[in-house]
C-alpha cells in the first residue's frame, strides 16, 4: 500500500500540548503554568492532554502516542513533565516553524546554563546531547529533544507516531531521524528557551538499557542512516 504524505497544514490551527507524567505532581503544576501562559502570550488556540503513568505505566512512549490521537490541531508539543518553558517560548517555536516541521528548545539547567541544542551522535551511532553556548541564530540539525519540541501533526501521522519498541528513552531520537529519511526538516530555535530538571521523572531510567539496545539493533547497522559522518562528535556529547 502506498503512504501519501499529507499537504500542510493539516487539522484547526492551534498546539495539542501532551505531557506524559509519573507521580510527579510538584513539578507538573509548574511545567502545566508555564505552557499556558506561554502559549496565551503566543495567542495560539490549544488544548493541553495529560497522561499520568502512576496507577499503570505505559511508559513515555505509548502515553505519546494515546494523546497524540485524542489531538486534532495542526501542532504537537512534546513536552516533559519536569520542563518549564520561557515566556516567549512557544512564540519563538512558532517562528521558526516557518523553515522546519519539527522545532526543538533550548534546554537550559536551574541556572540557566544551556545544557542541550540538539542531537549529537558517536561513531557508532549512539546519541546524545549537543550544546552549543553561542548560538546566535535559528538552525538546522538532526535532532531535537521531546522533552520540549513542537512537531507538525501531518508528520507525526505520516511516520505513525513514537516507535513502540522503545519504552521511555531514545523515542525521539528515532523520531527525528525517520523524520529525516524523508526530508522533513528539523530546526532548534534560538529564542525558544525551558528549564529541564532532567532525570527527575520517576522510574524513567528503570528501561534505559533496553531502549539503547532496541535503537541501536534498528540504527546501529544502516546503511541509510541520515546522519553524515561529519556530524559525528566526541565532545560537547553526554
Amino acid at each position: 500500500m502506498l503512504a501519501v504524505r499529507p499537504l500542510r497544514p493539516m487539522g484547526p490551527p492551534g498546539i495539542d500540548v501532551l505531557i506524559p507524567t509519573y507521580d510527579r505532581s510538584d513539578l507538573l503544576g509548574r511545567a502545566l503554568s508555564s505552557v499556558v501562559v506561554s502559549l496565551r502570550l503566543a495567542q495560539v488556540p490549544f488544548y493541553i492532554h495529560v497522561f499520568d503513568n502512576l496507577f499503570h505505566n505505559v511508559g513515555f512512549t505509548a502515553a505519546m502516542n494515546k494523546m497524540a490521537r485524542r489531538g486534532k490541531h495542526t501542532w504537537i508539543l512534546a513536552l516533559n513533565d519536569d520542563c518549564f518553558v520561557e515566556l516567549g517560548c512557544i512564540h519563538a517555536m512558532l517562528e521558526t516553524a516557518a523553515i522546519a516541521d519539527i522545532v526543538g528548545a533550548v534546554l537550559l539547567d536551574r541556572e540557566g546554563k544551556v545544557i542541550q541544542t540538539s542531537t549529537a551522535f558517536l561513531k557508532d551511532r549512539t546519541p546524545g546531547l549537543f550544546v552549543e553556548q553561542d548560538l546566535v541564530r535559528d538552525k538546522l540539525v538532526m535532532g531535537v529533544s521531546f522533552a520540549c519540541a513542537l512537531i507538525r501533526r501531518s508528520v507525526w501521522n505520516y511516520l505513525g507516531g513514537l516507535d513502540s519498541k522503545l519504552f521511555n528513552d531514545y523515542s525521539d531520537v528515532d523520531f527525528c531521524l525517520r523524520a529525516l529519511l524523508e526530508n522533513t526538516k528539523i530546526a532548534v530555535a534560538v529564542g525558544a528557551k525551558a528549564e529541564h530538571v532532567g532525570g527527575a521523572s520517576k522510574d524513567r531510567t528503570k528501561h534505559i538499557n533496553h531502549d539503547l539496545s532496541a535503537y541501536l539493533e534498528k540504527w546501529g547497522k544502516r546503511e541509510d542512516f541520515p546522519v553524515p559522518p561529519d556530524h559525528f562528535t566526541f565532545t560537547d556529547i553526554r
